[in-house]
């Protein structure tokens, strides 16, 4: 929900026999993420309205660099970073089947056009690796008019392109992330039950299912395989979810039953209160609005029950406050006097 232009997630739930969650959250970079790409230690967000692609932190979300998309007749849409050269990112053009690759200064180095194979419209993409032995890479990309998701070999040109998979009943699709070690492709779409659907076979998905998200227009890999990236722009959070943690039905994952932070507004200090189902380490971070961390306190061993530790020693204006554990995360608008 929404208080005075400020995102306070619900507290996200795990199953114990699926262990899916969102291991953590960020604030967005942009006000109008529609892809995510990442290269194991930064995502990079793309913001087609501002014209820049962010590069961000990949745990904490810190604004690294901001990469200038190139004019293109059309939107940009889908992003991808690395294939055979690793400073690279690839994008499309909304209604067409052009698929740009640049350098990290915003130059086009090569266009690509898939038309000719009977592509109508690239709405996402994303690079992914499609063997480990021999080591290759390939460009995955949607067609949202027939929902095939096609497999490219890197470098263009190495392989006939190939049908990866062909999606049957998704609704309006946004962007797709590579498959994971689990064989699935996660799909940002148009869908009120689970804005993303991890894909497995053609008429074969799993939901996200735990907690409640907004929406999702961008999703993106994470360097660990079996956890991705989506953005929620009704939400202005990047969130990084992860699919399965084989064993977690044996740890504390301290689901955060309810929190707060007072008083607010508050004059040096703040009091940060949590009350947990279960013992768990928590993780109680600061950010300024745009983004910037600005405190952050080593993973605090707490107690099943009610919680507190003590925030502030920053300069006086807007913040938010990440209270996050295994199980999820929420978040605090705090103003410093």
């Amino acid at each position: 929900m929404r208080i005075a232009g400020f995102v306070i997630p619900a507290v996200l739930l795990v199953s114990a026999a699926d262990a899916q969650f969102v291991e953590r959250s960020f604030p967005a970079p942009g006000d109008d993420i529609t892809a995510l790409a990442g290269d194991g230690l930064s995502v990079y967000a793309m913001d087609p309205v501002d014209g820049v692609i962010y590069k961000v932190n990949n745990w904490t979300g810190v604004p690294q660099d901001t990469i200038p998309l190139p004019f293109t007749c059309n939107t940009p849409v889908g992003l991808g970073f690395g294939g055979a050269v690793e400073n690279r990112l690839w994008f499309s053009e909304a209604g067409t089947a052009l698929i740009h690759e640049m350098d990290t200064s915003g130059t086009i180095i090569a266009t690509h056009d898939f038309s000719d194979s009977g592509v109508l419209t690239i709405t996402g993409l994303d690079i992914g690796v499609l063997d480990s032995s021999p080591y290759t890479v390939a460009l995955f990309f949607i067609d949202s008019a027939t929902r095939i998701v096609y497999e490219v070999r890197l470098p263009v040109g190495s392989a006939p392109m190939e049908v990866y998979l062909d999606i049957e009943g998704c609704p309006e699709v946004y962007d797709i992330g590579p498959p994971r070690s689990w064989d699935v492709i996660p799909v940002a779409c148009e869908d009120s039950i689970s804005p993303v659907r991890c894909y497995s076979d053609p008429d074969s998905y799993d939901t996200l299912g735990f907690g409640e998200y907004e929406s999702a227009r961008g999703v993106g890999p994470a360097s660990e395989y079996n956890r991705f990236y989506f953005s929620d722009p009704e939400t202005g959070m990047i969130n990084r979810y992860c699919r399965d943690m084989g064993g977690i039905e044996d740890e504390g994952i301290g689901i955060i039953s309810s929190s707060c932070v007072f008083p607010n507004p508050a004059a040096g200090l703040a009091t940060v209160r949590f009350v947990l189902d279960s013992a768990a380490a928590v993780d109680v971070s600061v950010f300024d609005v745009s983004g910037r961390l600005v405190q952050e306190a080593p993973a605090i061993p707490a107690a099943a029950g009610v919680n507190e530790t003590g925030i502030g020693g920053f300069a006086p204006g807007v913040y938010l406050v990440r209270i996050s554990t295994r199980s999820g995360a929420s978040l605090h608008r705090l103003v410093m006097l």
